[in-house]
């Protein structure tokens, strides 16, 4: 992902005496805030909104999935379930990452903690698990289309 810090970091000194920042191929102090400005809120404000809905809407579906009557009672629904609710904690911790990224300067101790024994590690895991939830999704379907009366 683009890192703006790599590209504007923050420093104290001068720069140029033209006023363009050191490090930023010549862009002006200005130039750079308003980069900042701009990866914030693609970075962390829309994501953080679409990544909500998205979760609210996969939790929402599994809901009615995992509840339903008999109509909508199978393996396949039950794991589909599944699947949304393991895309929903990846959306969670995605936004909780960028969140730390955003604002490490005024992240707790125990954050960072929870960041580094918990939410870097786990993001991995649920890739790792939404691919096998969907090849069990992909072989339910396989077996109900090569058998349907079974």
């Amino acid at each position: 992902m683009f890192s703006v810090q790599a590209v504007f970091p923050d420093s104290d000194d001068a720069g140029d005496s033209d006023g363009r920042c050191p490090g930023t191929n010549g862009a002006t102090r200005e130039q750079a805030a308003v980069v900042r400005r701009v990866a914030f809120a693609t970075d962390v404000v829309a994501q953080s909104v679409i990544g909500t809905i998205g979760t609210m809407a996969n939790v929402a579906a599994a809901t009615v999935l995992a509840t339903s009557r008999r109509r909508l009672r199978s393996p396949f629904n039950f794991t589909l379930a599944c699947l949304l609710l393991v895309h929903s904690a990846y959306i969670a911790d995605t936004l909780a990452l960028e969140a730390y990224k955003a604002k490490r300067r005024h992240v707790t101790a125990v954050f960072g903690l929870i960041f580094a024994r918990l939410l870097h590690p786990l993001k991995p895991g649920l890739q790792h698990a939404a691919t096998f939830i969907t090849m069990v999704m992909a072989r339910e379907r396989y077996l109900a289309i090569r058998s349907p009366i079974a």
